[in-house]
This record gives structure tokens, C-alpha cells and sequence, in this order.
């Protein structure tokens, strides 16, 4: 049929400038990568502990290799250098053994042990508690082991080894329906080059309409609707072939987890993608130049990213802005994205995609004038 026909020298059009493939596919793929690589070496680096053993004891011995299964432990020399790495932020989180600590356990009373750190941070609350929860475990086994053995220390780590080795042993498996916290931002990152690239295939189609090549097509044997059609299939074949693009680079090429699947996020991206050319469109329509739509539609872009959450999450704006974020389909797309990582289906979440269906509608209608080839616009 004719429209595709157009459809196809429309995207071919945009697609042949190469000086946009660096905003069009490199950039985003480049962005995504990064922000969800940075959350998988957050998530699978363990935390880095340094520590001050001045007991030197059994007890003291075997607390440390229980702390290196959870820690990556960096033994010090002395307590001031333990402090100085930590106040200079060069470790995370520091740990004092006291001497006396062996004896006083197996004297049933309880060590005291320092956790250092610069404010609240989960590594050193976690340290603190893990330790004094495997301290009150030796003073349990000892407490359990008769006076001849604690004076033995040979007999003591035989038993103590052999406790170890009939322990049982619990493995906490990776949550697969956790929602990657850096998944929002990198979504909604990406979101702004879609919109961005949308209005700028709108604005080619603006200057086509100005030019009068939307009028030399209708003058063949080419029906309007035809025309228009053509031209919205074209920048939606135009938008979509950047989703595939930067999809696969940023899954397969940088192998990055996105922690969503990949039908599921193409779907809800390409909803996003007729719903931002069709805000376009709208805008298209209330601004007859070239520069002034390119300049409004720009600056349109990021206040609805703001009030959408693709800078942050939503829940951190006031009440009523969070309200106010329904009216744009970022927030329906997002929120929608965050269910189906959660482990939800396309089919539960049905009411965020028929919103994404009504705003592409509902914008089409509202700038429908644009893809009218028999109005004509005045380029001023």
C-alpha cells in the first residue's frame, strides 16, 4: 500500500543521517550501560572490612573467619591506622578486638568489640551485629564445654572445628522479583532520547508540510489518510528501530541485567514511543514555525520528566506533584516497567498500557492537523 511506501522513505530519511547516530544509539546504549552497571557492581561486590586483632586468641580467630564468608577482611596493625583508613574513607567499615577477648568468653562474659565507621552506614550495622552474634555463639559453645578442654587449646579447636563442621548452614538466594533500584533512572534517561528523537523526526515532517512535499504526494493518486498514516508509521518504524538498537547493545554487546524481560520492556517502551510522538504532534499543531516548535517541545521535555520521576523516584515529591504526575505518560510507562520487574505480567498490568494507548490516541487527535497533507503551514 502507498502509506507504507511512505512509511519506509520516511524512516529510511531520518535513518541516513549518521550524524545522529551517536544521539540516536550510542549515547543512550552508553547511558544505560552505566547506570545499570553500576548497581551490579554495588550488588555483587562484598563489603571491604578492615581489622585490629590484638587478642590473638582462638575465639578471636575463629570470629574473623566467620566474618571473611559475609566481608572481605583487610587485617591492620594497630588501632590508629584502623581509625586512619576508615576517617579517610579509603575502607568502609573497621573492627577492634580487645585483648582479653578469648578469655572473657570463656569466662561466659561478654567482649566488647568497636565498629568503626564514618555516620550510619548498613555495612558497619550489619558488622556490629554479625559479630556479636557469632560472639554470643562461642560464649554458648563454651558454656557447653567442660573447664579441662577451654584450658587446652588443642582440644578446644578440635571441638570447636568439628562444632563448625556439623553446623548447619543456610544459603540466602538472590531475590529475583526485586526491582533494581537504578532501573527507574536508566528508564527514564532513556525515555527523554525517545522523546527527544520524536520530535525531532516531527519536526522533519513539519518542514515537509512547509516545503510542500506533503502536497506534491497528495496531488498523485494518494488518499490523505494514506499520507498521514505513512508519515506516523515511518517515525514510529524510526523510534523503533532505536529501541531494538540500544536493547540489544545494552543487553546482548554489554551484557548488562536489566533485571526485567525483554519483550515485556519492549513493549511498554514502544506504547511510550507512540504516545511521545503524539505529543509531538499536539505541539506540532499549536506552533506553526519550525524554531519556535523546536524550541517549546524541547523545553517541554524535561519539566514532564521531572513530574514523570525520570530523575527520581516519585514517592520524593510532594503529595499533590505526585498526583499531578499522572497526566503524563513517563509515569504511567516507569511505574508500569517497575511492576513487570517486580515479577508482574502484561496482561496484570492492562490498565498502564491502555493509558499509554489513550494518551497516543488523545494526542494524535489534538495534533492531527500536522499530518493533514491539504493544510497548509506558514514557515516564519
Amino acid at each position: 500500500m502507498n502509506m507504507f511506501i511512505i512509511a519506509k522513505q520516511m524512516a529510511a530519511r531520518l535513518l541516513g543521517n549518521k550524524r545522529s547516530w551517536i544521539v540516536l544509539f550510542v549515547v543512550p546504549s552508553l547511558l544505560l550501560s552505566l547506570i545499570m552497571g553500576m548497581f551490579q557492581f554495588q550488588t555483587h561486590a562484598q563489603p571491604t572490612v578492615v581489622y585490629v586483632d590484638v587478642d590473638q586468641s582462638l575465639w578471636s580467630h575463629a570470629l574473623i573467619k566467620e566474618l571473611g564468608k559475609t566481608y572481605d577482611l583487610i587485617e591492620s596493625k594497630s588501632v590508629v591506622e584502623t581509625e586512619r583508613l576508615v576517617t579517610e574513607r579509603k575502607q568502609e567499615a573497621g573492627l577492634y578486638i580487645p585483648d582479653g577477648y578469648g578469655k572473657l568468653i570463656n569466662q561466659q562474659e561478654a567482649p566488647k568489640l568497636s565498629v568503626f565507621s564514618i555516620g550510619l552506614k548498613e555495612v558497619s550495622s550489619t558488622l556490629k551485629l554479625t559479630a556479636e552474634q557469632v560472639t554470643r555463639e562461642w560464649m554458648r559453645f563454651a558454656s557447653l564445654t567442660d573447664a579441662k578442654t577451654l584450658l587446652s587449646e588443642a582440644s578446644l579447636q578440635s571441638q570447636l572445628e568439628t562444632y563448625l563442621a556439623l553446623k548447619p548452614s543456610y544459603h540466602i538466594e538472590k531475590n529475583d522479583s526485586a526491582v533494581a533500584p537504578n532501573l527507574r533512572i536508566a528508564m527514564g534517561m532513556f525515555m527523554i532520547f525517545i522523546l527527544y528523537n520524536a520530535l525531532n523526526a516531527v519536526v522533519v515532517m513539519k518542514e515537509d508540510k512547509q516545503k510542500t512535499l506533503m502536497s506534491r504526494i497528495y496531488a498523485a493518486p494518494v488518499r490523505s489518510w494514506e499520507i498521514s498514516a505513512g508519515y506516523f508509521i515511518g517515525i514510529v518504524l524510526y523510534g523503533t528501530v532505536q529501541l531494538v538498537i540500544v536493547l540489544f547493545i545494552t543487553r546482548v554487546v554489554m551484557g548488562i541485567e536489566m533485571g526485567i524481560g525483554a519483550v515485556e520492556q519492549f513493549v511498554l517502551l514502544e506504547l511510550f514511543l507512540c504516545a511521545g510522538i503524539s505529543i509531538g504532534c499536539m505541539l506540532g499543531a499549536c506552533f506553526s514555525s519550525t524554531s519556535h516548535f523546536s524550541n517549546m517541545g524541547f523545553a517541554f521535555v524535561f519539566p514532564t520528566s521531572m513530574i514523570g520521576g525520570c530523575f527520581w523516584p516519585v514517592t520524593m515529591m510532594k503529595p499533590y506533584m505526585q498526583k499531578l504526575s499522572y497526566i503524563v505518560p513517563q509515569r504511567w510507562a516507569l511505574d508500569g516497567l517497575e511492576l513487570v520487574a517486580a515479577g508482574n505480567s502484561l496482561s496484570s498490568i492492562w490498565l498502564h498500557l491502555v493509558v499509554l494507548c489513550l494518551f497516543t490516541i488523545l494526542f494524535l487527535c489534538l495534533g492531527s492537523v500536522v499530518l493533514q497533507p491539504g493544510l497548509k503551514e506558514q514557515a516564519r
